[in-house]
């Protein structure tokens, strides 16, 4: 604040203030819910690539649909980033999610590559990235991967289809 980067902020005086920050930042994705269909993004890009983000990423969104509500919130001091975007008021829950979540998540997704970012943070891979993997992942580091997971894991007893894709067969 002292450098004049920051216009208007709160900062927690006393223990009460910081668990009543804590608790509003442990409820935005419930509270969220309540203003409809919302296409979460779990997203990582380096800490000065942020505002650009939330820049190009607001851009890109008001191009795609106008009026979908963005809300971002975090781990902004290490690069995670919750973009999370929430459906018009004047559009219910199926549309918004049938017409538009594919595309905002390659709008996001290409938009946090392009920052030299990643598509998965903290909450990782799972089974529902591994379009995303291929997608993103550079295929020298997906090889590393999967053979790290076979030294680890030979009968794929672990986690079967998730966090690694499996190698795709051709012919």
């Amino acid at each position: 604040m002292e450098d004049g980067l920051v216009v208007d902020a709160t900062v927690s005086q006393n223990e009460g203030m910081k668990q009543l920050f804590w608790q509003i930042r442990e409820t935005i994705v419930e509270v969220q819910k309540f203003a409809g269909a919302s296409v979460q993004f779990d997203v990582s890009v380096p800490i000065s690539a942020i505002p650009d983000l939330i820049e190009k990423g607001n851009a890109a969104i008001s191009a795609l649909c106008n009026n979908i509500r963005p809300y971002p919130f975090g781990h902004l001091g290490d690069g995670n980033l919750h973009y999370n975007l929430t459906r018009p008021e004047d559009m219910d829950d199926e549309t918004y999610l049938t017409h538009y979540k594919s595309r905002l998540y390659t709008v996001i997704h290409d938009i946090v590559d392009g920052l030299d970012g990643s598509f998965s943070a903290e909450h990782g891979v799972g089974s529902q990235k591994l379009t995303d993997m291929k997608t993103y992942k550079d295929p020298v580091a997906l090889d590393l991967m999967r053979r790290i997971k076979q030294a680890f894991d030979p009968f794929r007893l672990m986690n079967p289809g998730k966090v690694i894709p499996p190698i795709e067969k051709t012919g």
